[in-house]
């Protein structure tokens, strides 16, 4: 369970079992610090909580300083990092149905380009690609259905029929990944490379690595 903000607000539901409980705004998410007696209200409240999203615009100040882009999607292709990415849209088609807020479609017709991809800014070394997900289907044109790309340096995106998530970077450029995407559902994904193995995520947890020495060119 994550406190998003540390505000230090009071969530009054669990002050009966005498644990410190913090909360978000409107009690978005809480973090139970350890309840010493009368424990199930506390875990009532804590599952009460968490059930609701915490607000769009609060999570994009918690970006770290490391952030190169982020682009929630809402509707447009903004950069919210300190540093403007913006993209350029082509044909997007836009969703309400986000995991916060709108999401694009991602029909194969819809891309965003990164308006200054060739700017040192995504001149990486080494590098994370995250992103959610929720295929409405995995039969998709190619190999493999394409979330990010930037062709011969760093590549992510979700293997045909079997949902696999996939990584590419240029000191091995190679697809691979093996861990699987279901379907109808919201998924965080994500793969990295730290100059000797590729990592990938699935919902924050390690799926596996692989042998991926060198830096990105």
């Amino acid at each position: 369970v994550t406190d998003y903000f540390g505000d230090g607000f009071s969530c009054t539901e669990c002050l009966q079992c005498g644990a410190e409980m913090r909360v978000v705004s409107n009690c978005s998410a809480v973090r139970n610090t350890g309840c010493r007696s009368a424990v199930a209200p506390c875990e009532f409240a804590v599952q009460q909580h968490v059930s609701q999203k915490p607000p769009v615009n609060d999570l994009y100040e918690l970006l770290p300083s490391g952030v190169v882009g982020y682009w929630p999607l809402d509707g447009d292709g903004a950069d919210v990092s300190t540093n403007g990415l913006h993209t350029v849209a082509q044909d997007p088609n836009w969703s309400t149905a986000g995991f916060l807020g709108s999401a694009l479609l991602n029909d194969g017709l819809s891309v965003l380009f990164v308006a200054d991809e060739m700017g040192p800014l995504l001149s990486l070394k080494t590098i994370t690609i995250s992103a959610w997900v929720n295929p409405s289907n995995l039969n998709v044109a190619l190999d493999v259905g394409i979330i990010v790309n930037k062709e011969n340096s760093f590549e992510i995106g979700l293997q045909k029929l079997s949902g696999a998530l996939q990584g590419a970077f240029s000191p091995c450029w190679r697809w691979f990944g093996t861990a699987l995407v279901h379907v109808q559902t919201w998924t965080h994904v994500a793969s990295s490379v730290d100059g000797l193995l590729q990592h990938n995520y699935i919902d924050g947890v390690g799926a596996e690595q692989d042998y991926c020495a060198g830096e990105i060119t």
